[in-house]
């Protein structure tokens, strides 16, 4: 058996397993063994040359920066606390239990709170829990900083594909890293 890129008007329409023998339908021609073939990629010169990728409009380009700090923010980041990183969750249900524990502690700072960071359980303090809330407020306003960014660079038209979402062109700050 052989991998078969099926072509018409030199585009691979198809990628098939077949004898080594095949003969393509008419109207189609086979290429047998396709390195680097991708269905809707040319054929030219002996080399196949994938697809352009999609042109993407302005909303949806948007609609995919947003998609991108969702991910980003939602991911977990590691905050200092005296000499350790604890790991912490950023989903929307751990920042809502992280941000009633910073209240409780605001009105007692004597309170120490048990409490399960993704790194493990932990006992912190009413200080350490504001610090706690701190870096994650930190982390998570720097992932709408550089969204704001991205979409005025898209707006602008200098950012115009999926790629550069993902790494945005200087002087667009990158994504923060989640721990």
């Amino acid at each position: 058996m052989s991998t078969w890129a099926l072509l018409e008007d030199n585009t691979v329409v198809n990628l098939i397993e077949a004898p080594s023998d095949y003969v393509a339908p008419d109207g189609l021609v086979g290429v047998q063994n396709p390195v680097g073939a991708i269905i809707g990629g040319t054929w030219a010169g002996g080399v196949f040359i994938p697809p352009a990728p999609p042109v993407l409009t302005t909303a949806q380009l948007v609609e995919q920066a947003n998609q991108h700090q969702t991910v980003i923010m939602g991911g977990g980041v590691s905050v200092e606390i005296g000499t350790q990183a604890i790991e912490c969750s950023t989903d929307p249900t751990s920042l809502v239990l992280l941000q009633g524990a910073a209240a409780l502690a605001s009105t007692d700072p004597s309170m120490t709170f048990n409490w399960v960071a993704s790194s493990g359980p932990v006992v912190l303090t009413a200080t350490q829990i504001l610090t706690m809330l701190s870096g994650v407020t930190v982390f998570i306003q720097s992932t709408f900083t550089t969204l704001a960014a991205v979409v005025l660079a898209i707006q602008a038209g200098t950012i115009t594909t999926s790629a550069q979402i993902d790494n945005p062109p200087s002087p667009v700050p990158a994504w923060p890293v989640n721990s």
